[in-house]
């Protein structure tokens, strides 16, 4: 009994490992990104591909989004929305 028992644990434990290796994420995203935050905007840019955002944290106000951008290779710069009174930070959301 014992024997079985084992040897359904080294068999489970081999599909399991196997699935899951063998699952991969559909786009891996390769960006590194780069920021600078002025007083109430900034300028934001990545560089490989990937899909992502960019987020503006603003003062006394709701944060504040750009539309998504894709991008195969290169740099791009990404618009920042600009705050109304100070933005606090710029942050990358990526997909």
């Amino acid at each position: 009994m014992r024997t079985k028992k084992r040897a359904l644990a080294v068999i489970v434990g081999a599909v399991l490992s196997v699935g899951l290796l063998g699952a991969a994420p559909a786009q891996a995203s390769s960006l590194s990104c780069s920021k600078t935050v002025g007083s109430s905007g900034g300028t934001a840019w990545c560089t490989g591909s990937g899909t992502r955002r960019v987020k503006a944290v603003c003062d006394y106000e709701s944060d504040k989004y750009s539309g998504w951008i894709t991008q195969n290779s290169g740099t791009k710069y990404a618009t920042v929305p600009q705050c109304t009174f100070n933005i606090e930070n710029i942050i990358f959301e990526v997909q």
